[in-house]
């Protein structure tokens, strides 16, 4: 098979990939949710299904990744519970743990961009250390090294830690007491239990499994409270929007009201992409102001690239989220997928080498939606070139137009 063909055949599977995992254009839809008075619910949301749940944010202290291959532990630090590493000793340390000092400790938190950088594994140092403990590569359990003192909901103070995961069997296996010693309780949790879901939570509190989560295929993203970084270096506590794991975001300010051109844009995997910074609270009207010229494009876990734009928030009052969604188009450019028309390399870094059925008079590159970038006037030749290399890496359009036809060809720019 020579190379042209085959480019040519790669490039075609391409595009019916694309074409399968892209709906047309819909016209913003307006939509919106509640997460109640001091934004006391987490509203788990799909851009197919809309709310898939409202759960209450109390009741929980610590959550747990259920997948059998991940040492991620999380707190509910959206409702305030807090973590300190144990600064006086490992785990042998248990009997004897002194809290004298802690006002000087360092907090942790949950990394705000990380879903897998939960508050126990801050102080993780890459595989084989996890922070909270030490991967076996033989049993192929975490096991615990550290303690931690956690001040759970409502300011309760208990001392804590993870003695191990047994990995193949999907088991955690934790201890927490009251600070003299008292109440010392020793849990086993068998996350298959939930593994349908991202977390499994538990409240050190009350003493038990909190099951609160939806199935983790059904929900996009999440509106919550949750603790991030200020500019300061500060932790401190905001209400904004999660991403689920899997969905990816790319956010585009400024831009116009009909703005549609993701193409070029920069998708993330960071959990909180979307945020809580496009509102600010007014002093002077005490309401909130939305950041005007701002538009989120969401690929959601169907594959779909939605774009997102927030028209009002209402506050703590009621914790209404008002917003407008819809599906954006994959292309404004229409492709004509022509038989005759060859390029290669795709993907490609710098150069595009084309063949047409005649002589090629101009060369033209849009983006996705349809902006052009690169023009190219041509005098004669079937064959030609196109330097790319100024582009982002993405997905563009190539067009070509002869004395015959105008054809158009998608490639990647890696």
């Amino acid at each position: 098979m020579n190379k042209v063909y085959f480019s040519k055949l790669m490039l075609l599977s391409m595009i019916a990939f694309f074409a399968m995992n892209t709906k047309t254009t819909q016209a913003a839809e307006p939509d919106s949710i509640m997460m109640g008075p001091a934004y006391a619910n987490d509203v788990y949301y799909s851009f197919q299904n809309q709310v898939v749940a409202e759960v209450p944010r109390a009741g929980w202290d610590i959550a747990f990744h259920t997948n059998r291959w991940s040492a991620t532990v999380i707190t509910n630090d959206g409702v305030g519970v807090t973590l300190f590493a144990y600064p006086k000793s490992d785990s042998a340390g248990w009997a004897s743990v002194d809290t004298t000092g802690i006002s000087t400790w360092k907090p942790l938190f949950n990394n705000h961009q990380d879903w897998e950088d939960g508050a126990c594994n801050r102080y993780a140092a890459g595989h084989p250390d996890y922070g909270w403990g030490v991967y076996n590569m033989i049993s192929h359990d975490v096991v615990g090294d550290s303690i931690f003192i956690i001040k759970a909901e409502g300011g309760i103070f208990k001392k804590f830690r993870i003695i191990n995961k047994n990995s193949i069997n999907n088991l955690y296996t934790f201890r927490y007491a009251n600070l003299d010693g008292s109440d010392d309780q020793t849990i086993q949790l068998d996350c298959d239990d939930y593994i349908t879901k991202n977390f499994v939570a538990y409240s050190i509190v009350t003493s038990a499994v909190i099951d609160r989560e939806p199935t983790s295929d059904s929900w996009d993203i999440l509106f919550t409270k949750y603790m991030t970084i200020h500019p300061s270096g500060a932790p401190y506590n905001v209400s904004g929007v999660l991403s689920n794991m899997g969905v990816t975001v790319a956010k585009a300010y400024p831009v116009a009201p009909n703005h549609t051109d993701w193409g070029l844009l920069e998708f993330t995997g960071d959990r909180s992409a979307i945020g809580w910074d496009w509102k600010t609270f007014d002093m002077n009207t005490f309401t909130y102001i939305l950041s005007d010229s701002t538009f989120f494009y969401v690929k959601d876990l169907a594959g779909n690239v939605n774009r997102l734009e927030f028209t009002k928030f209402i506050g703590s009052s009621s914790g209404k989220i008002v917003f407008n969604k819809g599906v954006s188009s994959a292309s404004s450019v229409a492709e004509t997928n022509p038989e005759n028309l060859m390029i290669w390399p795709n993907p490609a870094t710098d150069i595009i080498h084309i063949n047409a059925e005649s002589s090629i008079q101009q060369l033209n590159v849009y983006t996705i939606s349809g902006a052009r970038i690169i023009t190219n006037s041509l005098s004669s030749g079937n064959s030609s070139q196109i330097n790319i290399n100024s582009l982002k890496p993405g997905m563009y359009i190539l067009e070509t137009k002869t004395v015959q036809s105008t054809q158009r060809l998608r490639f990647i720019k890696k």
